[in-house]
């Protein structure tokens, strides 16, 4: 019975061991403020839908890939969604720090990249603040979907602020759907390729990419416009006074909208990350 109890012990502790990767909220939030003290940091939020392609077995992952980033089943050839994991692979492993929902979701994940350092999702927010912060009167660019939405929400919020003499960060959005527009659907290899054009013709002090299945290859590509980059999730839409519906508006937020309201007064014949991910997101 002894011997049976050291070896619980011994698993038991093994198990925590492969599992401190995954950080506390204390060093979490002391994680982050290193972080932003790199001059190219790289910040990764993995949603669902690209973690289930990373951990994969290999011969799902080319049916993955095609099934998430494209329309058809004929858009990619086995072999060059094999080569287009080798970009999501690189990118996770070149990330500093990582943020996913759940730690008790992913062990597999976890104890398969022990060399990096996981977050949960809740520290974005914190991230997020910090970054607004740090860079301020600095050129920030978003990568996401209701690209101008956000802009004039962003012009609403700062307006007071820039009639005093300068607004606390300078902000341009891509919208996503409209880089996506004019590509094949059926070809997702185009459809990164036209992300990777537009950032091109932009210069900026940091990168920020809603994430989706395509935002791993372009948050890798930012390392040529040598800039510090993150993934995050849609919860930096509540820092414009955005937010999901209109029951979930604080009362205080007296120039907030809601997605549903907006969708209700527009109409986009191509949502680019429901493309992309195949689920509404929003």
């Amino acid at each position: 019975m002894k011997l049976l109890s050291k070896l619980k012990d011994l698993f038991k502790r093994k198990g925590i061991a492969k599992e401190r990767n995954f950080l506390s909220d204390s060093e979490s939030e002391k994680a982050v403020l290193r972080l932003l003290e790199k001059e190219n940091f790289r910040f990764l939020y993995l949603d669902n839908l690209t973690l289930e392609i990373l951990q994969s077995k290999k011969r799902e992952t080319s049916k993955l890939i095609e099934t998430y980033l494209s329309n058809s089943n004929s858009g990619i050839s086995e072999s060059s969604s094999t080569y287009l994991l080798k970009d999501y692979l690189k990118a996770v492993d070149e990330a500093d720090l990582i943020s996913l929902d759940s730690k008790t979701k992913h062990t597999r994940f976890l104890k398969e990249h022990e060399g990096l350092n996981f977050v949960s999702n809740t520290v974005i927010q914190q991230f997020l603040s910090l970054i607004f912060h740090k860079f301020s009167n600095k050129r920030i660019l978003i990568l996401c979907s209701h690209a101008s939405l956000v802009e004039i929400q962003y012009a609403k919020k700062y307006a007071d602020k820039s009639s005093r003499g300068g607004s606390e960060f300078k902000l341009k959005c891509l919208d996503v759907d409209q880089l996506l527009c004019d590509t094949d659907k059926s070809n997702c290899y185009e459809g990164i390729d036209a992300i990777k054009m537009a950032l091109l013709s932009y210069s900026c002090d940091v990168l920020l990419i809603q994430a989706s299945p395509y935002s791993l290859p372009i948050s890798l590509f930012a390392t040529i416009l040598k800039c510090p980059c993150a993934v995050i999730d849609n919860s930096f839409y509540e820092f414009f006074d955005i937010y999901k519906t209109k029951d979930s508006i604080p009362s205080s937020k007296k120039n907030a909208i809601s997605l549903e309201d907006y969708h209700a007064s527009t109409s986009e014949d191509f949502n680019a990350i429901n493309h992309l991910s195949k689920t509404p997101l929003d």
